[in-house]
């Protein structure tokens, strides 16, 4: 960010003051010799009195517009016309004295009050006011003659700059005031907006980075308008204390409302703690082991803050509220945890049991010592004594009952073990030498016939005696005298155990095969099967029938609810509150409710449904989700195509997502967004935006960063690149340097091709310190070529400092230099008129001086630069950029003139190539022109009627020379013909691609493209194919190599890995030889 420009203001501190217009010169009479008598004497002076005072009130008599309007063949004051007064010569003299001081404080009254005029009419233009007073003067000034004009002169000159200087110090002031209003609108936008814009768009540190840099540009900024007396001294530092509020207020929201560090439940206390200490100061009370949470955020404060006592006092202030939010919050959640934990934990009670038998069917229990089953029985029953402990006073009579039905769940559980253990004993264990009474001793703790049992046996009867599970329940199944528990008829049961648990899973896995209509008709045909008392399942224990039969009305119930369609994640939302207690949560959804109901009539618990309906509302949340961003990417797409970005965060991911990441296969969700044929494309954006080759064979990617940047908005990562580049942590190659230098400065002098006209496309997008270090290093390639443009973008940095800047002053000044525009003026006249140059040369001298060189040394590299650079582009290139002189970088001589025959065949390409489009199109020098007109021979045949007499006898009459005369005569007079002269402008690119558009200059000196068949504005590259071969050529004629040879070299070259040729890649857009370059 920009700082404040100081301005130096001087006032005048005072009065205007009246300036006196006396003459100066002596009065016209002297005393009357003293040789007279006393009495003539006396006589004299009493009639020289009345005389005196007759001329005296004859002035006073005359009008004020008399008095200060000129005569027109005098020059004088109309008042002092001799025949405005007749009398004597001592009234006369009286009369004159007196119109000439009235005239002086008219012409004084009369400037004046034309000057508060205007001082009222340009309250804040000095320059405008010094315009219009000055023509007042100047009008004033020109009817007057001798001394009376050097009066109006003086005064007016006087009053003018004294308004002026006031005038002035009201802009500077009116300028001071909005700098101070704009100043103080970004510290309240940062603060309030930006500041959490910053926390939205980016990660955690990326934010921080973000926002203390955006807060010391602000705080440089006003300390800057601090020293200018724009603001107030100490607005800089509440503004630093604002920043650290904000960023404490913040980071403290943040570890409170994420309950990372001090719990929400429970943590009450803590927060409370946490406010009194920042409040009031006294932190004594965190040093309590309890407050420990509560003392790393204030430690977590001070860092931030630097211990500012009064910063963390706003900082407790601000998040008062957030504090007692939370422990309202907290006071809730805990009233509606008791009862979701009640009702969950009575549902993992059912799913332990059921998981247990399922466990014991297929042969998968784990009985071992802290095993499975061991280590879940453990954590149950502490949790569930937890719950029953914390509740035991709880008045709600629903808690109360569930509370009971848990305690009872413990020795479900524990006599589901039981019985499946004693079941799988019987079944498994039972012979001669084992029988049913040897178990049941062996399960009360009687070891006598331990060793009689296999090791799964034994590793049973282990675990019920290890966990003191009693088969007191169970005494039956070893009293039976029906044989309804003989070994036959408990492995019968068991077999048939098996088999209803295979098929409930095979239920399970058609469910997502079929209708919900289906699905609904098998868990019918499943239940009646089930219920069938002579069926496949009638000798399964009735226990595990009702368990069975719970579980499949559990999955048809949640399949019931997949079936609702819910719209939207509030329907989903509304329905768990409904299932957490709240009875009025679905008024306005009764169907929904009447299924629930239902559902919970066949004794499904709502714990056991609210997995189904978090599962529903995380797949809508998550639609709505994306759908909510698709809508805003088309919004922000759209309202960034239509003109409307304003270069925000979101609108630069957006231009990413649109104009870039289609072009990057790595980026791009579509794979078929990039050609599989434009191997260029394969590469990461930064070595596209580094190397010119690729960026050229990718049209794509470079027409989209174009599109971006004339729509406002900089990609993301092409911004981010850039930064990074400018700022030396690339992590790039000097080549790659080279390559990003080129694509920027093309960026930077984008020409539209119809128009001719340059604009800039990065001056409101980029960052401005990048910008300005890239605009210096440009600024350096241009005269030092860009081969080493790593260095200069480095050298860029540092030139870029105040504290250099400060130094080069210094040292210009030491010369008698003003400025280094003032320096390069001085070199000679040509570069003195070339404002382009002027531009160019001015990061090089910055260089050149930051290398060591003295100003002599930097003076002649200049000058040797210059005519090196800048050649004469003879007529046929106009620069955009340079039209005071005749001299281009971009002349057709400094782009082809350094290699013998190229510029020659050059010129006659591009007049092939015009005269394929029309036979009027001229192409010539301006030397070659003027022949062409001076002996006129060729004009007939481009169908302009003019002799050779006209052109001479012009020639005489305007006594110019043969050149001049010569294209202002085209100018004028040819151009109405059938001929049109063809000029070339260049469309800036890089130092190596070096392009030129063709117009047709009109006769009012506007330009006109030049279109071929096909509607295309013609154009001409330094790398257009017919240069290659014709340096080719020269280079095989002029190298004594036989054809053979030659052909043998290509081979073996085509033949090379590109990995292990010690070189660049060449690409079929460049050359393999020396390239002339555009400087």
């Amino acid at each position: 960010m920009a700082g404040i420009t100081k301005q130096t203001r001087s006032y005048m501190n005072q009065a205007i003051g009246v300036t006196t217009f006396d003459t100066g010169e002596n009065n016209l009479w002297k005393s009357v010799a003293n040789t007279a008598s006393q009495l003539n004497q006396i006589a004299l002076k009493e009639g020289a009195k009345q005389a005196e005072q007759s001329g005296l009130d004859a002035a006073m008599a005359v009008e004020q517009s008399e008095i200060i309007a000129f005569d027109a063949e005098s020059g004088k004051p109309k008042a002092l016309d001799p025949k405005m007064f007749s009398g004597g010569i001592i009234a006369r003299d009286a009369y004159k004295r007196v119109v000439e001081k009235r005239f002086g404080a008219s012409i004084e009254n009369e400037l004046k009050s034309k000057a508060a005029e205007l001082q009222l009419k340009y309250k804040f233009q000095p320059e405008l006011f010094r315009e219009e007073m000055s023509r007042y003067v100047a009008d004033m000034h020109e009817n007057a003659q001798g001394k009376w004009k050097e009066t109006v002169k003086v005064g007016g000159v006087a009053i003018t700059r004294a308004t002026e200087l006031n005038i002035q110090a009201n802009a500077i002031e009116k300028n001071n005031q909005e700098l101070a209003l704009n100043i103080q609108e970004q510290a309240n936008n940062f603060l309030n907006k930006e500041f959490y814009n910053n926390f939205i768009n980016f990660n955690k540190q990326q934010a921080l980075d973000n926002v203390n840099t955006q807060a010391e540009e602000l705080i440089n900024t006003m300390e800057d308008a601090e020293a200018s007396g724009i603001i107030p001294v100490g607005s800089a530092e509440e503004f630093e204390n604002n920043y650290l509020t904000t960023y404490g207020v913040y980071e403290a929201q943040e570890m409170l409302r994420n309950n990372t560090i001090i719990p929400l439940i429970g943590g009450d206390e803590q927060r409370n703690a946490l406010s009194i200490a920042l409040t009031t100061g006294d932190y004594n009370s965190l040093n309590s082991t309890k407050n420990q949470d509560a003392k790393k955020i204030l430690t977590d404060l001070i860092a931030i803050t630097g211990g500012d006592r009064n910063i963390l006092s706003s900082i407790g202030t601000n998040i008062g509220k957030n504090i007692e939010a939370l422990n309202v919050q907290s006071q809730a959640k805990q009233a509606a945890e008791v009862v979701s934990t009640v009702y969950d934990f009575e549902a993992k009670q059912i799913s332990t049991i059921n998981n247990i038998e399922f466990e014991f069917a297929d042969k998968t229990i784990d009985l071992s010592k802290n095993g499975k089953i061991e280590t879940n029985l453990r954590q149950l029953d502490r949790e569930a004594n937890l719950l029953i402990s914390q509740n035991r006073l709880n008045k709600d009579a629903n808690i109360q009952t569930k509370l009971k039905i848990i305690e009872a769940n413990k020795e479900t559980i524990k006599n589901s073990i039981a019985k499946q253990s004693i079941f799988e004993l019987i079944a498994t264990e039972v012979n001669e030498n084992l029988n049913i009474v040897d178990i049941k001793l062996l399960l009360q703790g009687d070891m006598g016939k331990f060793n009689n049992l296999t090791p799964q046996g034994q590793n049973i009867v282990n675990f019920i005696n290890r966990n003191k599970i009693s088969i007191a329940g169970f005494a039956g199944i070893f009293s039976d005298k029906t044989g309804q528990y003989s070994q036959a008829a408990i492995k019968e049961k068991l077999i048939q155990t098996k088999a209803a648990f295979a098929e409930e899973e095979q239920f399970k896995k058609s469910l997502s095969l079929n209708t919900y209509e289906e699905n609904e008709k098998n868990y019918n045909t499943l239940i009646d099967k089930l219920n069938d008392p002579k069926g496949n399942y009638s000798k399964v224990e009735f226990d595990r029938i009702n368990a069975l039969k719970r579980r499949l009305t559990l999955i048809i119930s949640q399949e019931a609810l997949g079936q609702i369609g819910f719209k939207n994640s509030n329907e989903t939302l509304n329905t768990l509150a409904f299932l957490e207690g709240n009875d009025n949560a679905l008024n306005n959804m009764p169907k929904v409710k009447e299924i629930l109901e239902d559902i919970q009539s066949r004794g499904i618990l709502p714990a056991e449904l609210k997995p189904t309906i978090t599962s529903i509302n995380s797949r809508l949340k998550q639609s709505e989700t994306a759908e909510s961003a698709r809508l805003k990417f088309i919004e922000n797409k759209n309202r960034i195509i239509s003109g409307s970005s304003t270069n925000s965060t979101v609108d630069k991911r957006t231009a990413q997502s649109i104009f870039i990441d289609p072009y990057l296969p790595l980026k791009s969700s579509e794979p078929f967004a990039i050609d599989i044929q434009d191997t260029s494309a394969k590469f990461t954006l930064a070595e596209n935006l580094s190397n010119p080759n690729l960026m050229q064979d990718n049209p794509r990617l470079f027409a989209g960063l174009v599109a971006s940047m004339e729509l406002n908005v900089i990609p993301t990562e092409v911004e981010t690149f850039f930064n990074n580049v400018s700022r030396g942590v690339a992590n790039i190659e000097p080549e790659q340097a080279a390559g990003v230098t080129a694509l920027v400065n093309t960026l930077m002098n984008r020409v539209h091709p119809d128009s001719s006209q340059s604009h800039d496309l990065l001056d409101d997008v980029l960052n401005a310190e990048t910008y300005s270090i890239f605009k210096t290093a440009i600024g350096i390639t241009k005269t030092e070529g860009n081969e080493k443009a790593l260095e200069f973008i480095l050298n860029a940095n540092k030139i870029n400092t105040k504290d250099f800047n400060a130094r080069f002053d210094v040292f210009l000044d030491t010369y008698e230099y003003s400025n280094v525009k003032s320096f390069l003026k001085d070199i000679n006249d040509d570069l003195g008129k070339d404002g382009q140059a002027i531009e160019d040369f001015i990061p090089y001298v910055k260089h050149l001086y930051l290398s060591g060189m003295d100003i002599t040394d930097i003076k002649d590299k200049i000058k040797n630069r210059y005519k090196e650079a800048y050649k004469d582009t003879e007529g046929l290139v106009i620069d955009a950029g340079n039209q005071n002189v005749n001299r281009s970088r971009n002349s057709i001589a400094s782009t082809y003139g350094k290699i013998p025959g190229l510029e020659q065949k050059f010129i006659g390409h591009v007049q092939q190539e015009l005269s394929k489009i029309s036979p009027h199109l001229i192409f010539e020098k301006d030397a070659t022109f003027v022949s062409r007109i001076a002996n006129l021979s060729d004009l007939a045949l481009a169908g302009v009627a003019i002799t050779a007499q006209t052109f001479i006898n012009q020639s005489i009459a305007e006594k110019l020379d043969v050149k001049k005369i010569a294209l202002n005569f085209y100018n004028e007079q040819i151009a109405k013909g059938k001929a049109k002269r063809v000029v070339l402008v260049p469309i800036p690119s890089s130092d190596q691609l070096v392009i030129h558009a063709a117009y047709v200059r009109r006769e009012d000196g506007g330009l006109e493209p030049v279109r071929t068949a096909d509607g295309d504005h013609l154009a001409f590259s330094n790398r257009d194919d017919y240069l290659i071969n014709y340096l080719n050529n020269k280079t095989n004629t002029e190298s004594n190599y036989t054809l053979k040879q030659l052909e043998d070299s290509i081979r073996y070259r085509e033949n090379l890995p590109a990995m292990e040729r010690n070189e660049e890649i060449m690409l079929k857009a460049y050359p393999r030889f020396a390239m002339p370059a555009g400087s």
